[in-house]
């Protein structure tokens, strides 16, 4: 079911839902990682939006 969550909020924000899962997946966060470094993940970063579309 999360997966097809992720896709949808990625198609919702004008994301390509496979660069979008590689992105998260290539840069995987851990229990350690902060709320900017997650922040930074988020379909709505400017990074993701040109990373990603």
């Amino acid at each position: 079911m999360g997966i097809y969550t992720i896709v949808e909020i990625a198609k919702l924000h004008g994301l390509d839902p496979y660069k979008y899962m590689k992105y998260v997946l290539e840069c995987r966060p851990n229990y350690k990682s902060s709320d900017e470094e997650l922040e930074k993940l988020a379909p709505w970063s400017d990074r993701v939006q040109e990373i990603c579309r």
